[in-house]
């Protein structure tokens, strides 16, 4: 099995594979900082100038975590006190857009990856990444949000 360690090697080097490591883990620590019920409707989209922003599948959603706002937070701060999140923009998901079930995927993910392994990596990159070979659409979806961000940050 491939770690998303070895995969984001394989795309950046080495102090940018820190930073999206620490982005990485942020986005999967929603289920636990915003709540089973939270996550199962919101998702992390995005860190971006120091404004964390995040979707909902429906505008009631998008109260409740409005409401819920100064805590969430306070726990991000909490659990990553080195990166300077300022505030949370919160918005509707595009139409079209499901939002995943974070436990299931996942497993289901780390499941067909022993099985099945679709990437072949290397800690040797010389050119631009090759997201076609990634079968897996929300992990391609967000490894390119993730470099968009990083190259943003850095340039």
């Amino acid at each position: 099995m491939k770690k998303a360690g070895d995969i984001l090697s394989a795309f950046f080097d080495e102090r940018l594979v820190k930073e999206g490591k620490t982005y990485s883990e942020l986005f999967k620590s929603w289920f636990q900082i915003a709540g089973e019920r939270l996550a199962a409707h919101s998702r992390i989209v995005e860190l971006e100038r120091n404004i964390l922003f995040v979707e909902a599948d429906h505008p009631g959603w998008i109260m409740i975590l409005q409401s819920k706002e100064k805590d969430i937070l306070d726990q991000v701060r909490r659990s990553f006190p080195h990166l300077t999140i300022n505030g949370i923009s919160i918005r509707l998901a595009k139409s079209g857009i499901s939002l995943p079930d974070t436990k299931s995927e996942s497993t289901e993910a780390v499941q067909r990856d022993e099985q099945n392994p679709q990437i072949e990596t290397s800690h040797e990159f010389d050119g631009d990444p090759d997201y076609d070979k990634i079968q897996d659409p929300h992990l391609k979806e967000l490894l390119q949000r993730l470099e968009r961000g990083i190259k943003a940050k850095h340039t």
